[in-house]
Formats: C-alpha cells, structure tokens, sequence
C-alpha cells in the first residue's frame, strides 16, 4: 500500500490551534499547562507518521516537542510514530481535539521514541516530555 503525501502545517498556525485546544480543555475541566512559547522545529525529527495522519505540524516548548496532527477521512484505529529524541524516558500524552480529553497517556524509551497514536476521527494535540531521572517530570504539572 502506497502512503498518501503528508500536508506539513505552517507552525503558526498549528502553535494557534494547540494553544487553543489546550485552552478550551481547561475550560472544561481538564488539567494542563499552557506552553508560554512554542516554537517551529524541524519536520524531519519524525522519522515516520502514523498512516492515518493527513497534516502535522512539529513543535517545542523548552524540552517538550508537541505534535499537531490531523486525520484522514474516515481513519480510525492507532498507529506508530517514530521521533528522533535524545535518550532517555519520556510520557506522551494525547488530547482528543473534539472531547477536550486527554485521552491516552504512554511511557515510552527515547533514542529514538516509538509510541502509539489512536486514530479517534479528530486532531489531536500530542505532548511529549522527558520523565526526569528523579522521578518528577520537567514542569511537574500533569499536562
């Protein structure tokens, strides 16, 4: 099977809509911090994308990448995506953009990452942060 072109998203445009989408989980209830800066970083760290993701958009915040990622009509299921991160553990956490949840939260081992994305029929705002080695998590609020 032939993997449709992916559409890169202009960063400022995709930092307005996680900024947005972050905001709107707040309001109703979710608990998240709000990145003061996000940056453009380089597409090319993904070294491979889920085939359901139709447009994306690779961002950071300090030492936290955020994906911005929008589906395929009709996509359902999960899949794999592979990010060249330096070594060590990190969380990745998922937000449905149509629920305003977090809806999937995974451990993974970086260098590089390998972590699943579900496939639930909205973009998603990805977060990605290295777990410290003390235990704690850069930031040290839930996402």
């Amino acid at each position: 099977m032939t993997r449709a072109a992916l559409r890169v998203i202009d960063p400022v445009t995709a930092a307005g809509r996680v900024v947005a989408h972050l905001a709107a989980a707040r309001e109703v209830g979710q608990s998240c911090a709000i990145p003061r800066t996000l940056r453009e970083a380089d597409p090319g760290v993904v070294r491979r994308w889920p085939t359901w993701v139709a447009g994306a958009a690779v961002l950071r915040s300090g030492a936290t990448w955020w994906l911005w990622c929008e589906p395929r009509r009709g996509a359902r299921g999960a899949d794999q995506f592979v990010l060249n991160v330096p070594e060590g553990r990190y969380l990745v956490d998922v937000m449905d953009t149509r629920t305003h949840a977090w809806c999937s939260r995974e451990s993974a081992a970086g260098a590089p990452l390998v972590a699943g994305l579900p496939a639930t029929g909205a973009a998603l705002v990805v977060r990605i942060a290295r777990v410290a080695e003390e235990g704690g998590r850069p930031g040290g609020e839930r996402p």
